[in-house]
């Protein structure tokens, strides 16, 4: 007879979920400041975004606004110390607001 492989799981396994919280992060920069055709600021921006994992951070949506000059986040994390720790970096390249917003909608009834 075999005998089947009956590990319980732990409550701490089971549960490994951290809490998060969404921030809202907006980046500009005067068109004079672009960094679009500097590839040495341009690798800022892709390894704050490459390495924000290390840091607990997901980024949810990276969105560019190229004609305005603006990038826009939303990422998830434990906190803004994080954020910061994340993309710190970038700030130097222009103006950044980051900012913790709720999901769903006070319409919702």
């Amino acid at each position: 007879m075999s005998k089947k492989n009956t590990k319980k799981k732990s409550a701490r396994q089971t549960n490994t979920k951290t809490a998060t919280t969404i921030f809202h992060c907006e980046h500009r920069h005067a068109p004079s400041r672009c960094f679009a055709n500097d590839k040495e600021k341009k690798q800022t921006w892709v390894q704050a975004v490459k390495n924000a994992g290390d840091y607990q951070v997901r980024v949810r949506d990276f969105l560019i606004s190229p004609l305005e000059h603006r990038i826009f986040l939303v990422l998830e994390s434990p906190n803004f110390d994080a954020v910061e720790k994340a993309f710190g970096s970038v700030k130097q390249l222009g103006d950044m607001v980051i900012t913790p917003v709720l999901e769903g909608s006070f319409l919702d009834s």
